[in-house]
């Protein structure tokens, strides 16, 4: 998964997740705050990211957004009880891959598209859900 699936579900959970009556620099850093903790699994440190892929893509650091990385096709799975077991997650879609060549190839621009076609509705969803949360 790239940073814009990430992303993309980082900002519809936050949407989700906001109070009902908040103020809009506070709903700015709320968002925020949940789509950097949606990066979290890939940031690019030393000892972290692939190098780690069993921790730090495990249910001990991603609670359940772990999960969309199962999507994935790169076989990897997610190490989804580690550090209690070896055993790995592996669900994957076809239409989901991981970017193996540089960031401005046909190749990355068709992965970010279908990411942003696959994760955007789920923003919209969450907006859609809180708008009907308010009539109620």
């Amino acid at each position: 998964m790239t940073s814009i699936g990430h992303s993309l579900t980082g900002i519809a959970i936050g949407v989700l997740s906001l109070p009902p009556q908040v103020a809009p620099r506070r709903t700015f850093f709320h968002i925020a705050a949940f789509t950097v903790l949606a990066n979290i699994p890939d940031l690019s440190l030393p000892g972290w990211w692939h190098d780690r892929y069993y921790f730090s893509h495990s249910l001990y650091v991603n609670l359940l957004l772990m999960l969309l990385d199962s999507f994935y096709n790169h076989g990897l799975g997610v190490a989804i009880f580690w550090p209690f077991s070896e055993g790995r997650l592996v669900l994957p879609l076809p239409w989901f891959s991981i970017m193996d060549g540089p960031l401005w190839s046909w190749q990355a621009l068709r992965i970010s598209l279908i990411e942003v076609a696959f994760y955007l509705p789920l923003i919209g969803l969450a907006v859609w859900y809180r708008k009907i949360q308010k009539r109620t």
